[in-house]
Formats: structure tokens, sequence, C-alpha cells
């Protein structure tokens, strides 16, 4: 399946039409007040992402964040999310990242992805929708 089918079906699971990709390369929803929904081609793969503002995050919330990432503690078939935190103080943002290869992506691997995506975001960063 290519990306752009995927796309139109995954934006029209959402309820708001066909998505397709733009000449940049990236999608990008509002995803509840927030946070930002971002679907991206980057080479062979396609990068999902959360990126939310997360003002004076504590020390100790990074370190869960990191902790509930790490590769060791995920069994092997489960989905890889990857963890970044960009500026700080009153300007700290989080991203959560799946990967998945280009070809062949599936609208149901990215509505399983947000899925995943947003129980994390609610999970070790308690926030809710």
């Amino acid at each position: 399946m290519s990306l752009s089918y995927a796309l139109s079906e995954f934006g029209a699971a959402l309820g708001v039409g066909p998505l397709d990709l733009p000449s940049q390369g990236v999608v990008n929803l509002q995803w509840f007040p927030d946070c930002r929904l971002s679907i991206e081609a980057v080479d062979q793969e396609v990068l999902l992402y959360i990126l939310m503002a997360v003002p004076h995050i504590d020390a100790a919330t990074c370190l869960a964040l990191l902790q509930a990432c790490d590769l060791r503690t995920r069994l092997p078939h489960e989905p890889c999310v990857q963890a970044g935190l960009h500026g700080q103080g009153a300007d700290a943002q989080i991203m959560l990242l799946l990967r998945y290869p280009a070809q062949g992506v599936q609208a149901s691997q990215l509505q399983s992805g947000v899925a995943l995506l947003d129980q994390c975001r609610r999970d070790w960063l308690g926030m809710a929708h």
C-alpha cells in the first residue's frame, strides 16, 4: 500500500477527509489543545509524532519518560516510541515519535500509532484529553 493511499484512508477514518502530503512532505494536525500530530515522509520512513508544550517540566518526569522508552524494557514485537525534549523552562516541548517503513505502510498502522502515542502522552506525562 502506498503512503498516499494510507494517508487518504487515515484522514477519512479521523473524519477530516482524505489527507495528502504537501510538497514539504509533512502533514500537521492540531491534536488536543496542547498537542500537534505530524506525519512526515523522510527517506524510506514515515515518521508519526506528537509535539506538545510541557512548560517547566521537572527532572523526575524527564527521567520517567526516558525510562518508559527504554528498549530493554519492551517486548520485541512492541513498537518503539522515541522521546525527545527541546527547549527549557516555559519553552520546553516534548516529542513522542514512532517510525514505520515507507514501503507498505497502512492506515491501520497510523491509527494504532496515534492511539499508542496518545496512551503514552497520558500515562507517561499525565496529560488528559
